[in-house]
């Protein structure tokens, strides 16, 4: 439910579940006056606390000296996995600031609650397909680049570098990429190594019934399905998506349930056979061996981890900082160490193990590269593609 290293370090708490432990220290550094009541409240996520605690939220009040210690305090939100938390301990230790490392299930789930979270956030870190709606949104704010030195976009793919510009302006600058593919415990496989979309949804219906997990966003689940037929991971159009819609209503009563995409399923043994992220995957293949991860052959979806400043955070200069802070070569390569995923920057791609360099989960080859597409921003927002994500999740 949460991490927490210890005390004074960088804290990390998964959205919309606390332990008892966690919730405890969440009410006692609400008591110290180290948090609002309303930070307090988005941390834990438990919106029946208001009730629990009722009047006793009075005598808990943070006085005046408290509440003017927040301001040094800003909030880091992130989809899990994204981050090695080591890395932005070195970041407090450097500069002394406090974070707080807000996560979240997927990218899904904080860009649906971007508007509504009860905490500011200062930076996060939205996908590529993501950023022109938050600055439709009017929920980011553009960067200034003379305060990010380290970032150096001649070094970094043009195509997630432009990711970031809107209108001209940089509102966003790239992390690290991945791919979406297919996470298998080959103890099960019957000696017949899937190969695409088409052996994960023929084989979830089959030898891997009740077995297999999709993930809970529409992006990588109906595009998957729209690879499936032929059609472009971000296809719009109705004959292809009614397409898609068909192939997912029939194989949802197979399915073990939908994930977030962390591949925690897999490393409990409670599911065999997965979609997957390919830096939760090398991080998988590293941990349990006996697990392969595929590049389904009928091409995916490539896509891009950005940092971003939120137009409505507090701390802009110290966000401007810890960008710039991961930004540093060192630290990119340190992060993708940490998290798996490719770093966007060539300068700490260098920086990387031959093991690294030479996984083709992380870095596939350029067959395999051609067929992939980044995903789209209309692909996000789509109504139409919602509507069908809707009734899947419902049946």
């Amino acid at each position: 439910p949460g991490w927490s290293p210890g005390p004074g370090r960088v804290r990390m708490i998964e959205s919309g579940s606390v332990s008892r432990k966690a919730f405890r220290e969440e009410l006692m550094r609400l008591k110290r006056g180290s948090v609002t009541r309303r930070q307090f409240m988005g941390v834990t996520g438990l919106g029946a606390a208001v009730a629990l605690l009722g009047g006793a939220m009075a005598a808990l009040r943070p006085g005046r000296a408290h509440a003017d210690g927040l301001d040094r305090l800003f909030v880091l939100a992130t989809p899990g996995g994204r981050h090695g938390p080591q890395n932005l301990d070195a970041f407090r230790d450097a500069s002394g600031e406090l974070i707080m490392a807000r996560t979240f299930r997927s990218h899904a789930e904080m860009f649906e609650k971007v508007e509504g979270d009860g905490i500011r956030w200062d930076v996060f870190l939205p996908g590529n397909a993501s950023i022109e709606a938050l600055v439709a949104q009017d929920l980011l704010s553009p960067l200034d680049l003379s305060s990010l030195p380290n970032y150096a976009p001649d070094n970094i793919n043009p195509v997630f570098a432009q990711a970031g510009v809107v209108a001209g302006r940089v509102y966003a600058v790239p992390k690290a990429w991945g791919t979406t593919g297919i996470a298998v415990n080959t103890r099960y496989d019957g000696g017949r190594p899937l190969t695409g979309w088409k052996d994960f949804f023929d084989r979830t219906m089959d030898d891997f019934s009740g077995q297999a997990v999709m993930f809970d966003e529409q992006v990588a689940s109906i595009g998957a399905a729209l690879r499936y037929h032929g059609h472009s991971f971000n296809a719009l159009d109705e004959a292809a998506l009614a397409q898609a819609e068909a192939l997912l209503m029939e194989v949802k009563p197979h399915l073990a349930f939908l994930s977030p995409g962390i591949l925690l399923p897999l490393r409990m043994g409670r599911a065999r056979l997965s979609m997957a992220f390919s830096g939760d995957a090398r991080l998988l293949l590293r941990d349990i061996p006996d697990h392969a991860f595929v590049m389904p052959v009928e091409g995916t979806e490539l896509w891009c981890d950005c940092y971003a400043i939120s137009r409505q955070g507090r701390r802009d200069e110290a966000a401007h900082a810890l960008i710039d802070f991961m930004l540093a070569p060192a630290m990119g390569a340190a992060e993708a160490r940490a998290t798996g995923y490719a770093p966007a920057d060539e300068r700490a791609r260098a920086r990387l193990p031959s093991g690294m360099l030479n996984d083709p989960v992380v870095y596939p080859d350029d067959d395999v590269l051609s067929t992939l597409e980044i995903v789209a921003a209309e692909t996000l927002t789509n109504a139409r593609r919602h509507d069908i994500f809707a009734r899947f999740r419902a049946a």
